[in-house]
């Protein structure tokens, strides 16, 4: 019987592959940092994503039995992080800035920036540090990459115009 198979059979929850997962990413000595900073945060962000559950709720599902397909994926998807050492965000194509979801793959650099969180709380109107947010006429997103802050600006700026400007790798 393959190592595989001998997953495939043994880890029947969540809380089965995510204690594997743990396990691997630590023996692998992956890096963390794109999105979740600890091996057990990466671990439930790769789970919840692969079974396309609610990404801020583990708990209910920590003991639910899981489908012979969905135990392949999870497989797949901890093993391709372990082995390629890509961060989760690109295997599964996608990234949380405060709760809000964005597509991401290997064109842009994980979004994970501070200034989103500011974007989110620090200028919003319960928080202000700018006084009234709909009194906001522009904003610029400079190399904007996959557009995160952009679109996070856009939410929280409801009459801004919104600039998104990013150079291309190469031209002259």
């Amino acid at each position: 019987m393959s190592d595989t198979d001998e997953r495939l059979e043994t880890f029947l929850t969540p809380r089965d592959w995510l204690r594997y997962a743990v396990g691997r990413f630590l023996s692998a000595g992956l890096a963390f940092g794109h999105g979740a900073t600890t091996a057990l945060d990466e671990a439930a962000f790769l789970i919840l994503e692969g079974l396309s559950l609610p990404i801020d709720t583990l708990d209910p599902f920590l003991d639910a039995r899981l489908l012979h397909g969905e135990r392949e994926r999870l497989d797949q998807l901890i093993e391709s992080r372990a082995t390629t050492r890509k961060p989760a965000a690109y295997l599964v194509n996608r990234a949380y800035i405060q709760g809000v979801s964005f597509y991401v793959d290997e064109r842009v650099i994980v979004p994970r920036s501070l200034i989103g969180e500011l974007i989110m709380t620090a200028f919003t109107e319960d928080n202000a540090l700018i006084g009234d947010p709909a009194r906001v006429a522009s904003a610029l997103d400079l190399c904007t990459g996959g557009g995160s802050l952009a679109i996070l600006a856009a939410r929280v700026f409801p009459n801004a115009r919104i600039e998104a400007v990013d150079s291309l790798a190469g031209s002259a």
